[in-house]
């Protein structure tokens, strides 16, 4: 398995714009992390993708996320991987999500009962 050296924030972008792209499942995941991290910027070979990728489909949890993380510990080591694992999960948490977006007008609306009986846990919101 080859594996090249990166500068961290070109890695970090492309992580990015796969989290705001790449929709689909797994396996929609991996042809779109195969496509720009493999083919176009060659961080890693083909092989070595389908090891790390064989390897968090074992592993109970998200698989894509799994593969993105460990994509960035064998690039960067773990602080690469905490980023990565970072702004994968912003992205995909508060910014693609229809409901966060209700939960925060929600919490939003909620200035105006300053005198609630929650008024005091408002700030911790």
């Amino acid at each position: 398995m080859t594996v090249r050296r990166v500068r961290y924030i070109i890695f970090l972008r492309d992580v990015l714009f796969l989290s705001l792209t790449a929709f689909g499942g797994p396996q929609a995941h991996l042809a779109m992390v195969l496509d720009i991290m493999v083919k176009k910027r060659r961080y890693i070979d083909e092989q070595g993708l389908i090891e790390l990728y064989a390897l968090c489909q074992i592993l109970p949890g998200p698989t894509s996320t799994q593969t993105i993380t460990s994509l960035g510990f064998r690039l960067g080591g773990p602080g690469l991987a905490y980023l990565t694992l970072l702004f994968w999960m912003f992205i995909k948490t508060f910014l693609c999500s229809p409901h966060m977006h209700l939960l925060i007008k929600f919490f939003h609306g909620l200035q105006f009962f300053h005198k609630s009986p929650i008024a005091p846990f408002l700030p911790f919101m």
